[in-house]
């Protein structure tokens, strides 16, 4: 989880770059990054909810 260029500190309202480790049953484990809006919970081992697609390696976080 780091800050980019485009929107200065996360948590602060600007973008993030968050890279996850994506594992469940029945799948080998993958991983994906992808730019979000900042957001206070978004820290380093922070664990979240995400709807997976293990074939193409697909992942959308959901609240």
């Amino acid at each position: 989880m780091r800050p980019t260029s485009l929107g200065g500190e996360s948590g602060s309202g600007g973008r993030s770059e968050v890279s996850l480790l994506i594992s469940g049953p029945g799948f080998e484990p993958f991983e994906s990054a992808s730019q979000c809006k900042g957001h206070s919970s978004l820290k380093a081992g922070a664990r979240v909810n995400a709807v997976v697609d293990p074939t193409d390696r697909l992942c959308a976080i959901v609240p």
